[in-house]
């Protein structure tokens, strides 16, 4: 057997296997509760915060990441609207 049977003998998964989660980890039953943004971010960074949100499978320490993320844009706004009111 060479190597690359081997390799293979192993179970490695095909594209199709690596991007369709198992059956046992889907739930079409029970729907998902995604975070909601900070209430004191910006109308527009809440919307930009559930277009993420909705997009990626994000761990807690990303929503922190998140928040800041907003937090600093509208901070940049409200500091460009001062300088040039």
């Amino acid at each position: 057997m060479t190597d690359e049977q081997r390799v293979g003998a192993r179970g490695r998964k095909s594209a199709s296997e690596l991007i369709t989660p198992p059956q046992h980890l889907v739930s079409p039953e029970l729907p998902i509760e995604l975070p909601e943004p900070p209430d004191h971010l910006s109308d527009s960074m809440r919307a930009w915060w559930r277009a993420i949100v909705k997009d990626y499978d994000l761990e807690p320490h990303h929503l922190r990441l998140l928040e800041a993320a907003c937090d600093a844009w509208d901070r940049m706004v409200q500091a460009r609207k001062r300088a040039h009111g």
